[in-house]
């Protein structure tokens, strides 16, 4: 559901998407029709997040690549930084919190909160990759972590019951 209020609010949204939803047939045939990008092309990937920016689009990417898991440390993939310092593009960053917590790990698609669901959506500055000039994967390492540190402090201090 946050892609949803991401795309939403997002001038020309693209999105990196699991390679395995477009094997889903209830879900292959309108993501084929978006042209997202899907994570499992190597190289190319980096190729066509580059054609989707010159593009003028905007790429929506979640670094964990999976839902966070309630109570447990955030523990970020290096894609998202990687195509951050590959194709030259500082990252705005967007925390996302849910009240009260629902479609994580642990709650399956139908289970109803019992109260009405309230999402926030708060959209950092810019963070500038002009900064990781080291050899590209130390680079994407030290963006990764930056980011996991980055997002962890943000639930922290919006008290985010997800963190606790």
């Amino acid at each position: 559901m946050d892609v949803v209020f991401l795309i939403a609010f997002i001038p020309n949204p693209d999105c990196i998407i699991k390679s395995h939803l477009l094997r889903n047939p209830a879900m292959s045939g309108y993501l084929r029709l978006t042209g997202f990008i899907s994570n499992d092309t190597g190289p190319e990937l980096i190729v066509d997040a580059q054609s989707s920016l010159a593009a003028g689009s905007a790429l929506i990417i979640f670094p964990e690549g999976t839902r966070t898991v309630p109570g447990k440390p955030l523990h970020f993939q290096r894609g998202a930084a990687n195509i951050a310092l590959r194709t030259h593009t500082n990252i705005t960053p967007v925390t996302i919190l849910c009240q009260p917590i629902t479609l994580t790990k642990k709650h399956s698609w139908y289970h109803i909160p019992p109260q009405k669901l309230h999402m926030t959506l708060l959209v950092g500055e810019d963070i500038p990759i002009d900064r990781y000039q080291q050899q590209p994967t130390l680079a994407a390492r030290q963006l990764t972590q930056d980011l996991q540190e980055y997002f962890t402090e943000e639930l922290r201090i919006h008290d985010n019951p997800i963190y606790r």
